[in-house]
């Protein structure tokens, strides 16, 4: 589940609403302020990875790589979906997750930065050793016994790609310049490093939000975050830690604007 506001409440006179990624990702809900109901959204393409609002339309990415957009502007719980777009999906993150496909997972995010509405690819593989090789389930067994090595899923790999708006396709990103991107299991955004001097430049911190695979072993879960540097593929920890295990999870609070930029 998944909530996003459509505007700041206290910049829109009470004119906002509450918008709900909810039923395993198969609905996206509408709630106005002040209303007494829900609106659910005629949608065509769920499960969805990701919904965002962006310049008064509302996004959703589906699992095909197609995105539904509504326009917000009508207000009222009234919306009008103004287009339905199945994309090709990067053929670089194509070609990788060919490469990898036994062995790892993706996760999608949109995010806005600066303006731009960005589609971030998050690579997750399914087993990683303590010195980051990825690891097949036939890996995990030892040569001396039967039982599988403890070896819990990890991110260790990021594209990022910008919506060309006039040619309806996704344009490789190198880099972030200024900006830093958050991702995880609440609302992803994109920060200035200008208003964040502590934050890492050009690069993505990430938390874990691998929901199915905390459920699927008691050993391991809640554990996969970190810092990803786009420009030179880095990775390292936010802060050194021991345990596989996290209950709950971890997210993002983040700060009013007013208070980063004061």
């Amino acid at each position: 589940m998944k909530a996003i506001l459509t505007k700041k409440p206290e910049n829109n006179n009470g004119n906002y609403g509450l918008v709900l990624l909810c039923n395993n990702s198969e609905e996206i809900a509408y709630h106005a302020s002040g209303s007494n109901y829900w609106t659910v959204l005629e949608a065509s393409h769920p499960p969805y990875q990701d919904i965002i609002c962006h310049e008064n339309h509302l996004y959703a990415l589906s699992d095909n790589n197609s995105i539904e957009v509504w326009d917000l502007r009508n207000g009222g719980g009234r919306f009008e979906k103004k287009s339905d777009i199945v994309f090709q999906f990067p053929d670089r993150s194509l070609a990788k997750l060919n490469s990898l496909r036994d062995v790892c997972t993706m996760r999608f995010y949109l995010v806005e930065s600066c303006g731009d509405l960005l589609f971030v690819v998050r690579f997750i593989g399914d087993y990683v050793d303590w010195d980051g090789t990825l690891l097949s389930e036939y890996d995990l067994l030892t040569e001396d016994c039967n039982h599988p090595k403890v070896c819990p899923y990890r991110t260790f790999l990021f594209h990022v790609y910008k919506m060309d708006f006039k040619e309806l396709k996704w344009v490789e990103m190198d880099t972030l310049g200024d900006c830093t991107l958050f991702v995880g299991g609440n609302q992803s955004i994109s920060v200035s490093t200008r208003c964040l001097l502590n934050c890492g430049k050009d690069c993505i911190y990430f938390s874990d939000d691998c929901w199915e695979k905390m459920e699927e072993d008691y050993l391991y879960g809640g554990h996969d975050m970190g810092i990803y540097n786009l420009s030179d593929g880095s990775l390292k920890p936010i802060y050194e830690f021991s345990l596989d295990k996290i209950q709950p999870p971890t997210c993002w609070i983040i700060p009013d604007p007013a208070v980063l930029e004061s």
